[in-house]
């Protein structure tokens, strides 16, 4: 069997990996901040002989790119792409959303297609035509939690629940979590039907590490898909292997 191909999806506050064998998922790891070394011993296990690196940290993944050698590659906003980008400032375009739209066209070779990501931003990618149009940034789930910790003087810290929330909020506890929680699955049902309303031809995927919660309770028809960045690594970088 052929060695297998790795991608590393590093986050603001977790690192996702997976391994690649003839364009398939093998394996996959999720490891915290400051344990990245568990996931270079992972990868180095596996015997893999290539992969690509995409950081949003400040360092651009230097650090695990130092430690993987020569093989790795960088994920960066003027690598080649399998598909057309109609963004006007494509250089400022975060490559975790440039690796769901490749990712998304590979599991839907349709002509319009949605991407909302739930991760530490809320991001919504439209691709139309084949072609990545633009969207919309947002603070993920977490983020609005801290926010309110953060730049009040009496409100507590709250973690997200997987629990169904009452929306009217018996506690100030329970007020935040209606606030912060259901306030983000109205938004991401408006963001939906605002772009069906665009193009009633609209495939809707989800993704990202806070979709669990999100997906079960939406009302609009979407697809799921947990390794949907992590396909898009890999899709990238066979991409580039074939036009350098």
């Amino acid at each position: 069997m052929n060695p297998p191909t790795f991608v590393i999806d590093q986050g603001n506050t977790t690192t996702k990996a997976g391994l690649f064998v003839g364009g398939g998922l093998v394996d996959h790891l999720r490891v915290e901040k400051g344990q990245e070394q568990h996931l270079l011993d992972w990868i180095k296990a596996s015997g893999s002989r290539g992969g690509i690196v995409s950081s949003v940290r400040k360092d651009k993944g230097q650090a695990l790119l130092d430690q993987l050698g020569s093989e790795a590659v960088r994920m960066h906003q003027e690598i080649p792409l399998p598909f057309g980008n109609d963004y006007r400032t494509p250089k400022t375009l975060g490559v975790d959303r440039l690796a769901n739209c490749a990712g998304a066209l590979r599991l839907m070779p349709t002509n319009t297609l949605l991407i909302v990501d739930c991760g530490s931003c809320l991001t919504a990618t439209y691709i139309e035509n084949g072609r990545l149009q633009g969207g919309s940034i947002s603070p993920g789930l977490r983020m609005r939690f801290e926010a309110l910790a953060a730049f009040t003087g009496q409100l507590p810290r709250v973690v997200p629940s997987d629990q169904s929330i009452e929306r009217i909020g018996k506690s100030t506890e329970e007020s935040i979590l209606s606030g912060v929680q259901c306030g983000v699955l109205a938004e991401i049902e408006e963001i939906i039907a605002h772009y069906c309303s665009i193009n009633k031809a609209l495939s809707v995927i989800i993704t990202g590490g806070d979709a669990s919660y999100f997906v079960p309770r939406l009302k609009s028809p979407i697809f799921a898909e947990p390794f949907l960045t992590l396909m898009g690594l890999h899709e990238i970088y066979q991409f580039r292997l074939h036009h350098p």
